[in-house]
């Protein structure tokens, strides 16, 4: 398990798939993962970075059109410090692709809809 290294001002980068650099808030992330049914993200950042990184699917969001959504899916996911089980379903990263910032991630069972982007 590898937690989040947040600069001084909070910020974090990560490289995308597409070679672009993203940033996650630390606000963003504590406010994303201090909601009970997303703690368990906490736990398992190196799958958020495996998302940004390698995506399986990615699609533009029906909700903001300046928002992409990056999903890949897991088969086992830990749940708790030292517990992890059988998983079917994606973690989904939204970025903003105005300010290159992530604005979500949670968990969902499957891709939404909206245009494909990624693989063409």
């Amino acid at each position: 398990m590898r937690e989040p290294k947040f600069d001084k001002r909070g910020y974090l980068k990560l490289i995308g798939y597409d070679g672009k650099t993203y940033c996650l808030i630390r606000k963003t992330w504590e406010t994303k993962t201090k909601r009970p049914e997303r703690e368990f993200l906490k736990l398992n950042f190196d799958k958020i970075e495996l998302t940004i990184t390698y995506p399986e699917e990615v699609r533009r969001s029906t909700q903001r059109a300046y928002s992409k959504i990056l999903y890949r899916k897991f088969s086992r996911m830990t749940i708790r410090e030292g517990i992890t089980i059988p998983w079917q379903g994606y973690i989904a990263v939204v970025i903003d692709e105005k300010q290159n910032r992530i604005q979500s991630i949670y968990p969902t069972r499957k891709i939404k809809k909206g245009k494909k982007l990624w693989p063409k």
